[in-house]
């Protein structure tokens, strides 16, 4: 979601539709957007970066 559409958009109602949950439940394990954020980005970190390099010039 962050690589396809930024930080804005990276919301609790947003990544509760594309994880099949709901807002509640994101808020009670992560309960600042912050906190959501880094988890994202320290388990996702490497393939992000990798896909990022991977895509052909344009």
């Amino acid at each position: 979601m962050l690589v396809e559409h930024g930080y804005h958009p990276f919301t609790y109602e947003a990544v509760a539709v594309r994880a099949g949950t709901s807002r509640p439940v994101l808020n009670r394990r992560w309960p600042q957007r912050d906190d959501l954020l880094l988890a994202t980005l320290t388990k996702f970190w490497q393939p992000i970066a990798g896909a990022r390099h991977r895509q052909s010039p344009r």
